[in-house]
């Protein structure tokens, strides 16, 4: 008999198979509820900082005077290190672990954020795009794998929608505070804005 590609034609069996029906079997607790809330907040977050880029993009062009160009290249450079992130944070989370990757993830975009907000040229500006969108798709990718397995299969899906609605829920908060605070700052505003997330997400 032929297995799908990419499986090894085992089924679960005894004290993994056993596992897993004692998870499914678990009752929504309150370390369930702890736990949901952690992980939505860290996805907003992390989405804060990706729609940010999207509303203060003249405020970046008016204070560091890059062109259309390379401001163009910079939020390119956030999606670059997306790809990066997927790709090497899905095997080290095989390897080590979801949540061994979570953590290391969320305080990889937040160095990334915090380094955006101090960046003095373009050329650092870029690298620092990249190391938040490293961080950012490690942790989530990480973040909506970990759900799946930790969770009991019963409420798997309230939790997950739970934890994506921090899309949500943030897009209108982010535009909302780039609407009321880069008009009144100074010209480095949108450097502050970014260093407000990354302390949180830590």
């Amino acid at each position: 008999m032929k297995h799908p590609a990419g499986s090894t034609g085992e089924t679960p069996t005894g004290e993994s198979a056993d596992l897993a029906a004692r998870l499914d079997r678990l009752p929504v607790m309150l370390p369930h509820v702890v736990w949901i809330s952690i992980l939505t907040v860290n996805l907003m977050l992390e989405y804060y900082d990706n729609a940010l880029f999207a509303y203060i993009v003249p405020a970046i062009q008016e204070s560091t005077g890059l062109g259309l160009g390379r401001i163009g290249m910079v939020g390119t450079a956030f999606f670059i290190g997306m790809v990066l992130g997927g790709l090497v944070g899905g095997r080290l989370s095989d390897r080590f672990g979801r949540r061994w990757v979570l953590v290391r993830g969320t305080v990889l975009y937040s160095s990334g954020a915090v380094l955006t907000t101090f960046a003095p040229n373009y050329e650092l500006l870029l690298v620092s795009r990249v190391i938040t969108g490293i961080g950012v798709q490690a942790a989530g990718a990480a973040l909506l794998v970990y759900i799946a397995e930790m969770f009991p299969s019963a409420t798997r899906g309230r939790f997950m929608s739970i934890v994506t609605s921090a899309f949500v829920i943030i897009a209108p908060v982010v535009a909302l505070l780039a609407l009321v605070v880069i008009p009144d700052g100074g010209p480095d505003t949108w450097r502050h804005l970014f260093g407000v997330g990354a302390p949180w997400a830590c």
